[in-house]
């Protein structure tokens, strides 16, 4: 070979070993860039399903404001589903979303006109007889009536590991209830706990019956669809008891339209908004164990905000259910029924 022709051939080498170190170095560099972009995407995802669960947690405080100024459950979700509604159908329009047939929307308005109303009755009336970290409590046990349910209707067989995660719900629901039935108030509070125990049985069938119709819907339309027909119902039993003079009572002072509020704003629009927006990052799994937050915040809320206290053994029997519940969330497919069709209007609503 001529010394031109190696001369030529050494440069052309050379510049074959740095174009692949070149391009070696710039597919680090892009994959590197795309592992910290999916780290920050979940830490904002994280954030959001955090703030999500505070947002919820709230709700319960703040309808106890409303309440103590007077007002009563039906001018609370009635200024709630109403105002919620039509901000998150303004949302909705803004966003262009596409909406599903007519037919699917009357089915899944008629699933929330019944099985939504009937649950925000039941845990509303509740916090009235029983203290509100309790209530938050008992309303978590949904997810193990979820799994069962599913095991029913949608024929999901329960393994051994999803056997003892709904055992270690059921033992800390016993716990957490058990004291509560016993001292001076215990038949106020044994009202309190059944219709908290509604309030979970009712959301758990509403999210096993509407399965079905709802992951064909985006969530935000689902959300709009559910607080307008909440709204509606709720409104013409206001108007029914009106008629038989027994008006809606709304608050009286600003105090209390705080709380109404704090029920609409933070605990509904924040909420929902935040879930869905950390749940597309998370998925439902990770959301759902984040999600147990709620209740927490609810007791921290209620001690610090309302004097509430829980005895030691509902202390335990709450560790347990939550622990339940995580544990559930992380056996497959129970956990996106549980969080997809969590339209999160709702955990308290």
């Amino acid at each position: 070979m001529p010394a031109g022709a190696c001369a030529h051939a050494g440069t052309g080498g050379s510049e074959l070993r740095t174009f692949l170190r070149t391009f070696s170095n710039s597919t680090h560099a892009m994959h590197t860039h795309q592992d910290r972009a999916l780290r920050r995407d979940r830490i904002v995802g994280m954030l959001l399903i955090i703030l999500s669960a505070i947002s919820f947690g709230a709700m319960s405080t703040f309808a106890r404001y409303a309440y103590a100024d007077a007002a009563d459950l039906y001018g609370i979700l009635i200024a709630r589903f109403w105002c919620a509604g039509l901000a998150l159908l303004a949302l909705a329009c803004l966003r262009k979303l596409v909406w599903p047939p007519l037919p699917l929307i009357a089915r899944l308005a008629a699933l929330g006109g019944v099985g939504y109303v009937g649950m925000s009755y039941c845990y509303f009336s509740a916090i009235n007889y029983a203290p509100v970290s309790l209530v938050a409590l008992v309303l978590y046990v949904y997810p193990t009536i979820v799994t069962l349910l599913a095991a029913l209707v949608l024929h999901e067989r329960i393994t051994p590991i999803k056997l003892g995660a709904l055992l270690l719900c059921s033992l800390g629901t016993l716990l957490t209830i058990g004291p509560t039935l016993h001292g001076s108030a215990a038949g106020v509070s044994a009202i309190g706990v059944g219709l908290a125990l509604a309030a979970a049985v009712t959301y758990a069938i509403f999210i096993v019956l509407s399965t079905r119709i709802t992951h064909r819907i985006d969530p935000v339309i689902t959300t709009v669809v559910l607080c307008l027909s909440a709204a509606a119902m709720f409104t013409l039993l206001a108007l029914a008891r009106a008629s038989v003079g027994l008006p809606p009572q709304f608050p009286h002072s600003a105090s209390g339209w705080i709380g109404v509020a704090g029920v609409t704003i933070v605990s509904t629009l924040v909420a929902v908004i935040a879930f869905f927006a950390g749940l597309k990052r998370l998925g439902a799994s990770q959301s759902s164990m984040l999600s147990t937050l709620e209740p927490i915040v609810t007791i921290g809320l209620a001690a610090w905000l309302l004097a509430e206290s829980l005895s030691s053994w509902q202390w335990l029997g709450g560790a347990l259910t939550l622990g339940g519940v995580v544990w559930l969330a992380g056996t497959g497919k129970d956990a996106e029924v549980v969080l997809q069709q969590h339209q999160k209007l709702s955990d308290a609503a």
